[in-house]
């Protein structure tokens, strides 16, 4: 819940174009954290603080009255932000998967993908309740990680592509053209597609595959690197 809230408030930053203020991170977020980039630019902006000893206790539950304060802080910026939003284009080597929003366009960032290889990962979760979100996470049934943030971390993504795109695509299954809807999703024409066995976490948006199958996901991306590159899709 707080990675969320916290990366939802960086998209408003990114959007609005607040200029920064001077201001230092606690020294117990670590550098390469993932949410490092995140914690800076909110505590630059005066939206969170650490505590009075220096630390930020990342880790801490988020009390009802620290959101009220961190909500209460961003409407004001908001409110007095003359900011306007500029289209923004992201080239890409290959198969361009574009999102976009009201106002701003960001593309996912492909490398060469080898001959024959699989151009991304659908995961199909057909018949599971599987809730969105920006950070889901791919387990297999023994719970080890297959997919997440700290994936996606390991890869030269702007923090930018990573809010506005988030590290999957959803594509909701209406009964039509599922395979046209994939092709032109950002997992490509040619993608491994895997059966979910399952969902879990407080919002169903952990997506559980077997074990066979995360085998074969982290095989198949040592080849054409579709995980590091986000291009993966949730069929639900």
């Amino acid at each position: 819940m707080v990675r969320t809230i916290a990366v939802f408030l960086l998209l408003i930053f990114l959007l609005l174009g607040i200029p920064n203020v001077f201001a230092e991170v606690p020294s117990d977020v670590p550098q390469n954290h993932w949410a490092y980039e995140a914690v800076e630019l909110l505590i630059k902006e005066g939206i969170i603080k650490g505590y009075p000893d220096g630390t930020f206790r990342g880790n801490q539950t988020l009390t009802r009255y620290e959101l009220a304060m961190i909500i209460a802080k961003l409407l004001e910026l908001i409110r007095t932000s003359n900011s306007k939003v500029e289209p923004q284009e992201t080239k890409v080597k290959t198969e361009t998967q574009t999102a976009q929003t009201k106002d701003t366009k960001v593309s996912i960032k492909r490398r060469e993908i080898p001959p024959n290889a699989y151009t991304g990962l659908v995961v199909d979760a057909r018949g599971f309740k599987v809730g969105r979100s920006i950070s889901p996470k791919i387990h297999d049934a023994k719970g080890r990680e297959i997919y997440g943030v700290s994936i996606f971390a390991k890869e030269n993504h702007s923090l930018e592509e990573y809010i506005t795109l988030g590290v999957v695509e959803y594509i909701r299954y209406d009964g039509t053209n599922l395979s046209e809807k994939i092709r032109n999703s950002r997992a490509g024409s040619k993608p491994l597609i895997v059966k979910a066995v399952g969902t879990q976490g407080e919002f169903n948006d952990n997506i559980l595959v077997s074990e066979e199958d995360g085998n074969l996901i982290l095989k198949e991306d040592e080849v054409s690197k579709f995980l590091e590159d986000m291009a993966v899709v949730i069929v639900y």
